[in-house]
């Protein structure tokens, strides 16, 4: 009975808790999907903008119109063969970074996270200067013989599917990289032992392992019990205490066992090579086009900062920066506390309650953003709101803290529950628990969940552009139309640095597995 009880009392206050995000996902996210679903059935003037509320299928009709199925058709096109690139180019590389220990396997990570958390904007916007006529990529492809001369390749399918397996490349690999590591090595070594070359384990092994892992917790926090930490300063003891010739031995013997490596995966680290040129192309280009002295960037001109003093003195570019700035700020505070709230909270329900909460969240995160903002707009201009960044925040907040939620979540799952009842037993309120225990066991996965805010804030297109408010992207969007130039590329530089600055700092507090693990969690 009082077992029953306590379930209960758990389950209260796990309401109680998720009632803020809930209250946001009903009346900012359910309600503008029930809207945009009415909205499909009625039929709007487009001259007067008049909804006529006469329930009819006339507008799914429409969808198979010419200039509507034209568009469905080209981006499935792109979809699929973003997915195929993506795999093609995200499978070597991250088989090679589970197959490398120690450093080397760190500094892989963090050349596929630095990316990451550069500017989607930015680095986007490079490939039209690299797809351009004059540009590496078509300069290229012109001595090799693949094009003419003069060609530019930008603003055509081809630019597109490139610039979109660029962009979500590194959501392929880091997903991929920690389930390979997963895996039973002793399986791969005993393959190896019977003869089977890397390329042949990988197909027969590694693809069909049918490795249960939760697509929620790819790469899970671990921290070291009490034994762990105990044999860990054992060995540092050890270590310490063995001979220079041992020590030098043992680094011959990592260095053969390296380049072993390397020999049998030659393929997977051929193709990493690659993929860290194209990933870090764009983002030299963009580095050295901002201190051309030459505004056309076809030749260099020598190096200057003058664009960065024209960037910096421009008051556009102060507001919209600051601005943006804003609002990040704010949404990352509110991811933070909603986020936190509502996964303590739906680890204490039970049954049909957490199942449907945690479906809410799920479709905050697979529904395309743009629906979401669509809705939130539809809405606003019913009531008679007016545009602004505070409707910017709530969209935002809406989408990102979902973000941090399946962080923390993730988190969450591995914190023991011995010690919640040891509290319980030596009678804590459930208030207590977790304001003493859970929360300050949590704290790292709220930091890093609210900088993933943050920086998917700072960094976001579709929402400032529906729902009024001039940020970096969208400024940098507007100066491109004219053309890609030295200022652009200035304002481009500062904000990958703000941006590699944030990361630095969550680096410095949770390491760059844990960065790689939260970015799996929140793409």
């Amino acid at each position: 009975m009082s077992r029953r009880n306590n379930r209960k009392r758990e389950g209260v206050v796990g309401a109680i808790l998720a009632f803020p995000d809930g209250i946001l996902t009903l009346c900012c996210f359910a309600v503008p999907l029930v809207v945009i679903v009415l909205y499909s059935f009625w039929k709007i003037d487009l001259t007067t903008f008049t909804v006529t509320t006469n329930w009819n299928l006339g507008n799914y009709g429409d969808i198979f119109k010419s200039i509507y199925l034209q568009a469905l058709l080209r981006s499935i096109l792109i979809t699929l063969a973003t997915v195929v690139g993506c795999l093609l180019l995200g499978l070597p590389i991250a088989y090679f970074i589970a197959s490398c220990k120690g450093k080397l396997q760190l500094l892989m990570i963090g050349a596929i996270v630095i990316p990451f958390w550069t500017s989607f904007v930015v680095r986007t916007y490079a490939w039209l200067e690299l797809l351009g006529a004059h540009g590496v990529i078509t300069q290229a492809l012109v001595h090799m013989h693949l094009v003419a001369d003069g060609t530019d390749l930008r603003y055509s399918t081809t630019a597109v599917i490139i610039g979109m397996v660029y962009s979500y490349l590194p959501m392929m690999i880091l997903p991929v990289y920690s389930t390979f590591e997963q895996l039973d090595q002793p399986l791969l070594e005993a393959a190896a032992d019977l003869g089977k070359t890397p390329s042949q384990a990988f197909f027969q092994i590694v693809m069909p392992s049918k490795q249960n892992v939760d697509d929620w917790q790819c790469h899970r926090q671990r921290i070291p019990n009490h034994r762990q930490l105990s044999a860990r300063c054992g060995a540092l003891v050890r270590a310490h205490g063995r001979s220079a010739a041992h020590h030098h031995r043992k680094a011959d013997h990592a260095v053969e066992e390296s380049t072993m490596k390397l020999r049998q995966h030659w393929f997977s680290a051929v193709m990493s090579a690659v993929v860290f040129v194209f990933l870090f192309l764009p983002i030299i280009v963009v580095f050295k086009d901002a201190f051309n002295a030459n505004k056309t960037l076809l030749t260099w001109g020598g190096a200057t900062f003058t664009w960065f003093g024209e960037a910096l003195s421009s008051e556009r570019f102060r507001s919209a920066f600051l601005t943006g700035i804003g609002i990040a700020v704010v949404v990352m505070l509110l991811s933070m506390v909603l986020a936190s709230l509502g996964a303590i909270g739906m680890s204490k329900m039970s049954g049909k309650a957490k199942g449907a909460y945690d479906s809410l969240v799920f479709l905050r995160i697979t529904l395309p953003e743009i629906v979401i903002v669509v809705g939130l707009f539809v809405v606003a201009r019913m009531l008679g709101f007016k545009l602004g960044p505070a409707w910017v925040v709530i969209a935002q907040t809406l989408i990102y803290s979902a973000y941090a939620f399946v962080t923390i979540s993730a988190r969450l799952t591995n914190i023991s529950g011995l010690y919640e009842k040891a509290a319980q037993d030596l009678g804590a309120s459930q208030a207590r628990i977790v304001w003493t225990i859970t929360l300050p066991l949590l704290a790292p996965s709220i930091f890093v969940g609210g900088l993933l805010a943050f920086t998917f804030s700072l960094d976001s297109v579709v929402a400032p552009t529906f729902l009024g408010a001039e940020t970096i992207p969208l400024l940098i969007m507007g100066m491109i139309k004219k053309g890609v130039s030295a200022e652009v590329n200035a304002i481009g530089v500062i904000m990958s640095v703000f941006n590699f600055l944030v990361l630095l700092i969550v680096v410095k507090f949770i390491g760059i597995k844990q960065v790689a693990g939260s970015a799996v969690k929140g793409s």
